[in-house]
């Protein structure tokens, strides 16, 4: 594929690529102004990234080895599957593209700048259909709402004041609020489980963590930094102001189809080109080599797919390959099931519900059912965070054990599944107070290359989305010519 770059200089170097063959030495171009920019990766920051950099004046190239957007965002039909439209409160898809279901990310914060982008670039959306429908259930196999449940945890005066005291986190950690985790306090490089204990809101740290962010997928209360911990309540404004009926939000034509209108509107896109060689010269020019023997000179890059493997095919110094091979990540599997529920099983409600099994939310549970969404349709949701050893056909068979002893579920036959590696890239508390995060943002700019990744601020849809943008508002000028 013969692509079209912005600057002559560039023509001439693919010119001199293709007439002499791409095993000659290849001299790099002079950098022309600085706005030719590459973005590896057309995911949600690297789509954000390039939107936002293209604002500003930049020619943008966006390069994704997929023959799609979207990255850990997916959205496709499922007969019968529990469908995005039927997850919104009124909205339903007008592209003619069927109700599609959601194997990546499935809602929004309100006030995470997904919405506006939304609004700007018309892409149908609409608020959660069952905000607060979310029930944690326990080894009994009954379930109860989140107040219900901390009030099984802890009494009340307990939880109130468990309460006060972590108000007052935001307070005396101000950082908390900012996008990314540099200049942060050593404190919240602590385990979660130890932050909380030293400032007194232990019982309500945990019940949070078993409820919510294990079940979706991110890491565990004894093991997550409590830097990222807050970063994942960010778009919750940390519980502290009622959720309006409206917090949450869902695109009824699936979450990809809002990544695929953003990519509409950027000036180059090429999907299908997995990078095999990045090379930074002297000079600033960055040179990037794709699969299908194509050649392209920029004067800028952002980074914004997995940094733990950027190694494989970028010229990395000791300092970054130190930094990245310190990320570490997970496994995370989304499977559409259907099983017959026994009869009067309150989880076979007409209402879309979802269930955190609070059992399986420790590490020693790992590979077990984490989280279920039922649907009136018959059609499950079922999310598990694996071991990297567990296979998906020794994770299934799990599933089915767990969905027939937990949740009554018979008969239980696989629709559509879609494993995640490299799931919810983070760093040990030890690295953390090493100062990975401070030495990453040293880097940001360095040899004219930029850093988007999950690890830098967390792995939910308003943080990835508000640290690129944070990150093009920081470190790029605005060129656009009057």
């Amino acid at each position: 594929m013969t692509m079209k770059y912005f600057q002559t200089i560039s023509l001439i170097c693919q010119a001199f690529v293709f007439k002499f063959g791409l095993d000659a030495t290849i001299v790099p171009c002079e950098a022309a102004d600085g706005s030719n920019v590459a973005i590896i990766g057309a995911g949600l920051s690297g789509l954000t990234s390039a939107w936002f950099l293209q604002k500003k004046g930049y020619n943008v190239t966006v390069f994704e080895k997929n023959s799609r957007v979207g990255g850990q965002i997916l959205s496709e039909v499922i007969d019968g599957g529990l469908g995005a439209a039927d997850l919104s409160k009124g909205g339903d898809c007008s592209k003619g593209n069927g109700n599609p279901s959601e194997l990546g990310a499935v809602v929004f914060f309100e006030n995470s700048g997904i919405k506006d982008l939304a609004t700007e670039l018309d892409v149908p959306h609409s608020p959660y259909h069952s905000s607060g429908l979310h029930r944690t259930m326990v080894k009994s196999g009954r379930s109860f709402g989140i107040v219900i449940f901390a009030l099984l945890k802890l009494t009340p005066i307990i939880l109130l004041i468990e309460l006060l005291l972590f108000s007052r986190i935001l307070e005396k950690y101000p950082e908390i609020d900012t996008p990314g985790l540099f200049d942060h306090d050593s404190d919240l490089y602590l385990p979660i489980n130890e932050f909380a204990l030293k400032n007194g809101f232990h019982g309500l740290a945990e019940i949070i963590t078993k409820s919510f962010l294990v079940p979706y997928g991110y890491a565990y209360f004894t093991t997550m930094p409590a830097a990222y911990w807050f970063k994942a309540l960010q778009g919750f404004s940390f519980g502290f102001t009622p959720c309006t009926e409206d917090f949450f939000y869902v695109f009824p034509c699936g979450f990809q189809s809002f990544l695929e209108t953003v990519a509409d509107h950027i000036s180059t896109v090429h999907l299908g080109v997995e990078i095999m060689d990045i090379n930074r010269y002297p000079n600033g020019t960055i040179e990037v080599v794709g699969d299908d023997g194509s050649t392209g000179f920029f004067d800028q890059i952002v980074i914004a797919s997995g940094l733990n493997a950027v190694s494989s095919i970028m010229d990395v110094s000791e300092e970054e390959q130190d930094l990245f091979s310190r990320i570490k990540t997970f496994n995370y599997l989304t499977s559409y099931v259907k099983g017959n529920f026994e009869k009067d099983n309150p989880l076979a409600t007409p209402l879309p519900i979802a269930y955190a099994f609070e059992p399986n939310s420790v590490e020693e549970r790992i590979d077990h059912v984490n989280l279920i969404f039922t649907s009136s349709s018959g059609s499950t949701a079922v999310w598990q965070i694996l071991d990297k050893d567990t296979t998906v056909e020794e994770a299934t068979d799990i599933m089915k054990q767990d969905l027939l002893q937990c949740a009554s579920m018979k008969d239980t036959v696989v629709q559509r599944q879609e494993l995640w590696q490299n799931y919810f890239p983070t760093v040990s508390s030890e690295d953390l107070s090493d100062g990975f995060q401070d030495r990453v943002e040293s880097l940001q700019g360095t040899r004219n290359t930029y850093y988007l990744d999950p690890s830098l601020s967390f792995h939910l849809t308003y943080n990835v989305f508000k640290f690129a943008e944070d990150l093009v508002e920081r470190k790029f000028v605005n060129i656009t010519h009057a």
